[in-house]
């Protein structure tokens, strides 16, 4: 596997403080060219969760992709919230 320079930049988001009031937080985003079946390369924005043990996209790109999510096993993903 070859080594590559990933660049991230911060966007500031709506979100809270430690103490649960109105507040921005930076989020960490990578651009990125995803493509299926070496067919057409998508450009998307992804927010970087260096924890995760999956990658999430909107089903949407799927269907931009020619992915057939009925095909496909469901798979339940929880996060810290439940």
């Amino acid at each position: 596997m070859s080594s590559k320079k990933i660049t991230a930049w911060y966007q500031e988001s709506p979100g809270l403080d430690t103490k649960g009031k109105p507040s921005t937080v930076l989020r960490p985003l990578v651009d990125i060219q995803v493509n299926y079946k070496h067919g057409q390369m998508i450009g998307l924005t992804a927010l970087v969760d260096s924890g995760s043990d999956y990658n999430l996209f909107p089903a949407d790109i799927c269907r931009v992709m020619g992915i057939n999510l009925t095909k496909g096993i469901l798979i339940r993903v929880k996060g810290i919230g439940d």
